[in-house]
């Protein structure tokens, strides 16, 4: 659940003892004039996906907790509590730290759960979180933030809610979920935010209760999400008018408590409705966050941190990531219920698209179908439509006429050459090819 943490160290004999440890590899050092004209020296070393960056008397760890949970890798599957706290014990014994000094400064906590519908639809779809707009955050492909701007249009990082399209992140080229994972996070970076919460240093974070509290959070910042259920478009005539985004707009800037009652009156309406996105995402958050607290409630730390085993991690638990997923070569979508060394889908990979992605199916995969051979073939079962498809994804890899992923151009400029032999080319011309090859 908890994610991105920044922590500050001050205890100078503890910052030694961290800088000193072997593990650490080194990265940077910058060196700047104050206004003062002094020279202050930055110097940052890295221990995975965690940043440690030493000024002359505090000493700051940043990262994210679930990236080194998986060895520094990706964050996009299940990160319960046990897993959190593995983590920080972890962290505290690979570095000997003593967490009661190590002081939380910034904080990211949040879920990856799958809805029904599209994730593209239901970021768009977002409009406010309490009185602050939705805005496009330009960090990920379908992602979009909420905070507070002052009058001077400076933004507030007291607390910010970001939803975004985790399965479409890519992690060193590479996605890591299911396309359709949609994540709910809350961040900030003032500790006035989360002080409330018992949070101050580290060693909060190995107490079961503090993960309570922030489940409790974290739904109660998505009871004040408003989101356009537009897929609810056409029930009835009253509700058309809630799912304008100028209705909303316009609210604002009426009287002072119209904004309220009218979403009030909207959710009302939508709440007859159980395929409203708003209620599917906050049972589905709330269903995985009580399956954390079972699995914290059942294990032994619970019972106290003393008497914890400290996990010989990544080792015994980074197996416990989510599945990695190859991409098929000719469709670029990810190769499901095949075997995992396969580079293009195949009759089971297509079936699977089939009963579990049908927009995916229709849109990525049907169209490789021609209008002759669905005339040919229009009575024969749906097993003969995989085959067909199959065989264009093949026909399409092997067949350079027809692959647009392995293409090299003439270099006569007299069209494509049909399986040109590199070897038998001087290597100045293979430059030459290679310059000029189309990637599409």
């Amino acid at each position: 659940m908890t994610d991105f943490l920044k922590i500050a160290i001050f205890d100078l004999i503890l910052i030694d003892r961290i800088w000193n440890n072997p593990l650490l590899e080194y990265c940077e050092e910058n060196k700047r004039k104050s206004t003062e004209g002094e020279i202050i020296t930055k110097k940052s070393r890295t221990y995975k996906n965690l940043v440690f960056e030493k000024h002359a008397n505090v000493l700051f760890i940043k990262g994210s907790i679930h990236y080194l949970f998986n060895d520094g890798i990706h964050n996009a599957n299940d990160f319960s509590f046990v897993n959190s706290i593995k983590t920080v014990l972890y962290l505290a014994d690979k570095f000997s730290l003593d967490l009661t000094k190590c002081i939380i400064q910034n904080i990211e906590f949040g879920l990856n759960i799958l809805p029904k519908e599209d994730v593209k639809n239901i970021v768009t779809w977002l409009k406010y979180h309490d009185k602050n707009e939705f805005y496009k955050d330009t960090d990920f492909q379908y992602s979009k933030k909420s905070l507070k701007y002052s009058r001077e249009c400076k933004a507030n990082f007291y607390k910010v809610l970001k939803a975004y399209a985790k399965g479409l992140h890519k992690f060193e080229g590479r996605t890591y979920a299911d396309p359709n994972t949609i994540r709910i996070e809350v961040k900030s970076k003032e500790t006035k935010y989360f002080k409330p919460f018992g949070i101050y240093t580290l060693a909060d974070l190995l107490k079961p209760e503090t993960y309570l509290t922030l489940s409790d959070e974290l739904i109660k910042e998505w009871d004040n999400v408003l989101i356009l259920e537009k897929g609810l478009k056409g029930k009835e005539k009253k509700l058309d008018k809630f799912l304008d985004g100028d209705f909303w707009d316009d609210c604002l800037n009426e009287y002072r408590n119209k904004f309220a009652a009218e979403k009030k009156k909207y959710s009302k309406i939508v709440n007859r409705y159980p395929e409203n996105i708003h209620s599917e995402i906050k049972n589905k958050l709330k269903s995985k966050l009580d399956s954390f607290a079972k699995e914290l409630k059942s294990s032994a730390i619970s019972t106290g941190i003393e008497k914890a085993e400290v996990v010989q991690f990544p080792e015994s638990i980074k197996m416990e990531s989510a599945p990695i997923y190859n991409l098929c070569c000719v469709t670029k979508l990810p190769i499901r219920n095949q075997h995992n060394k396969t580079v293009n889908l195949t009759d089971n990979g297509i079936k699977w698209y089939y009963e579990n992605e049908p927009e995916t199916y229709r849109t990525k995969l049907a169209i490789l179908l021609t209008r002759k051979w669905l005339n040919k073939n229009e009575h024969s079962t749906i097993d003969i439509y995989f085959s067909e498809i199959a065989h264009q994804i093949r026909n399409r890899k092997l067949n350079p006429n027809n692959n647009y992923f392995n293409r090299y151009l003439n270099i006569e400029n007299k069209g494509l050459k049909l399986f040109p032999t590199l070897d038998l080319i001087p290597t100045e011309k293979q430059n030459l090819i290679k310059s000029k090859m189309v990637k599409i």
